[in-house]
């Protein structure tokens, strides 16, 4: 079962999850939610503010692959207990543009904040 711990803010509106990114990308309310922002739990690293499925990531920092291709990736996409992430973070002169991405598994714990007025902190 899938365990994510979540805190609300006062009026009562999701502001904060940890789980395994697997577990997290299952979750309808973060999934729901506008403005979220991930990080690797524990590191002092940037936020991220997106993660995709890996055999999906190079789709949003490359254009999605040829009709010819596109069914040899999806007839090669591992079970869903196997999958692993890409964390994205995006600067520069529009929401195009790829300044990092980080490769995590399924099991990897993360952080998720979910902030309205732009990148959370980093809390060490």
């Amino acid at each position: 079962m899938a365990r994510i711990n979540k805190r609300y803010d006062e009026r009562g509106k999701l502001a904060w999850a940890q789980g395994a990114a697997r577990d997290i990308y299952k979750d309808a309310k973060l999934q729901n939610s506008k403005g979220v922002y991930f990080k690797i739990s524990g590191e002092t690293s940037r936020w991220f503010r997106h993660m995709l499925p890996r055999h999906m990531a190079t789709w949003e920092t490359e254009g999605p692959p040829s009709s010819a291709r596109l069914e040899e990736v999806y007839s090669n996409v591992p079970p869903f207990n196997e999958w692993r992430f890409v964390l994205l973070a995006f600067s520069g002169p529009n929401e195009n543009y790829v300044s990092l991405a980080h490769e995590i598994s399924g099991d990897q714990l993360l952080e998720v904040a979910i902030s309205a007025t732009g990148e959370p902190t980093i809390e060490s």
